[in-house]
């Protein structure tokens, strides 16, 4: 931890280390501390970057400027696909992005079949997540140690 940022690995695209402004949610290149362990990982979608990572002892889950402590984001995050448009729609209280689902062009796609939401989706794995306090723990311990703090 770095005063209000922090450091997070990115998914999909260039595997690199970045550093987040917890604050603005501007995001950074951190070349000179690519020994450090990351506290979490980081997303970006059209222009908007998208967080999960711990700060002290806490899981966060961030939306480019805005971020909500991850045990209480529960009862205010919707994950849904509109197979008409073949669009997932992805909200967290007032936010809402919809975005080209993962399954879009595939073939072989069935959606009377259970899907891999959250192994093909960064926001399926997030809706997943949320009813998943055993991983959110896991992630918590093992982050918060990478921060040097032991919880």
């Amino acid at each position: 931890m770095m005063g209000n940022k922090v450091l997070v690995g990115r998914l999909y695209g260039p595997r690199e280390i970045l550093q987040l402004d917890v604050d603005s949610g501007a995001i950074s290149s951190c070349a000179e501390f690519v020994e450090t362990k990351v506290t979490g990982n980081i997303y970006i979608l059209d222009g908007h970057t998208f967080a999960l990572y711990v700060e002290g002892s806490t899981l966060y889950f961030q939306w480019d400027d805005q971020r909500w402590d991850f045990s209480g984001l529960s009862l205010k995050v919707a994950y849904h696909h509109d197979f008409s448009r073949k669009i997932t729609v992805f909200s967290v209280d007032n936010k809402l992005i919809e975005y080209p689902a993962w399954w879009n062009g595939d073939p072989l796609f069935d959606p009377n079949i259970p899907e891999y939401d959250e192994e093909e989706d960064y926001f399926g794995y997030i809706f997943s997540l949320k009813n998943n306090p055993s991983l959110q723990i896991s992630l918590q311990k093992t982050w918060s140690v990478r921060s040097g703090v032991r919880i």
